[in-house]
């Protein structure tokens, strides 16, 4: 588990741990929003797949998240998670392994500024 801020997916029988407070230069419910993109997104195009587990880790993410942002001023308005997800063993993605873990995929999100909603712009390795 990482040690900066894992947001676990609520299972059942499983309790949610609620975080206040800011996670590097996001405030919680700026995480939650953008996991809740992240988790859409899941839902709707990587049938097949369970999302295990989704987390912002500020020391991780900052320098990746200023380079994608071009080294510009704007980073605060991009945020990169971090997942594990399985896919099961019908694959029902042909780009994705059937019967496997991706461990350590990223998530992209996007917005124009702090009072506007997170984008889904890229994921991947």
């Amino acid at each position: 588990m990482h040690p900066f801020g894992c947001l676990r997916l609520a299972r059942p029988n499983r309790k949610r741990h609620h975080l206040h407070g800011k996670l590097g230069k996001f405030s919680i419910p700026e995480i939650q929003s953008a996991i809740e993109v992240v988790k859409e997104k899941f839902q709707k195009d990587f049938q097949g797949c369970e999302l295990v587990k989704i987390w912002y880790d500020p020391q991780e993410s900052e320098p990746r998240e200023y380079t994608y942002a071009g080294g510009q001023e704007g980073s605060e308005n991009v945020m990169m998670l971090t997942s594990d997800f399985t896919v099961d063993r019908y694959g029902a993605d042909v780009s994705l392994n059937p019967d496997s873990t991706y461990p350590q995929w990223k998530w992209f999100l996007v917005r124009e500024n702090a009072n506007a909603s997170w984008v889904l712009e890229s994921w991947g390795y």
